[in-house]
């Protein structure tokens, strides 16, 4: 008992919290981590690191525009495992937790955007992603949005096209 007690007496009174290393990086230093783990392929691995530039500076579009593009990235991610790949998420729930936060993120950076080509930046995003899940109507009706906030984006039209021919022609998808 009295060694228990003594223990009990020598513990600092305020338990010390481990830190958490993002909590030490700025927004450029988050975003750089980010874009470069993106760029080799960890979306998930990249998250963290997005959302901590997004709670920096939440009014910054780009920012919520890029971490959507990353969440939805990473529900579909997979990684070889013995003979067949496998969801580097652990199940269907937190692959629509991921989908719903990526389309909350993407509303507002299309509130956010400073102009209609960055708008229609996001909403070509959002309808990218709504036409890979197999929505394709709701996916052409957002290149559409977006085609009308930014005549002149050329390669905006491209995929609308090519999305409406593989509606029309399933088979050309497979080329």
């Amino acid at each position: 008992m009295a060694a228990t007690a003594a223990f009990l007496a020598s513990r600092p009174r305020h338990a010390v919290e481990p830190t958490d290393p993002l909590l030490s990086l700025d927004v450029e230093q988050a975003l750089s981590t980010a874009k470069v783990l993106g760029g080799q392929g960890r979306a998930c691995a990249s998250l963290p690191y997005f959302r901590r530039a997004v709670e920096l500076v939440p009014g910054r579009w780009e920012l919520r525009r890029d971490y959507a593009a990353a969440l939805l990235d990473a529900v579909s991610e997979a990684r070889p495992s013995l003979r067949v790949a496998q969801s580097v998420t652990r199940s269907s729930w937190e692959r629509g937790a991921m989908t719903r936060e990526a389309l909350a993120q993407l509303d507002l950076a299309e509130r956010l955007a400073p102009t209609p080509t960055a708008g229609a930046q996001v909403i070509a995003l959002r309808g990218m992603g709504i036409a890979n899940w197999g929505l394709s109507w709701n996916g052409l009706v957002e290149y559409g949005r977006a085609g009308e906030l930014a005549p002149g984006w050329t390669e905006l039209h491209g995929h609308g096209a090519d999305l409406a021919r593989i509606m029309r022609e399933p088979q050309s998808a497979a080329r």
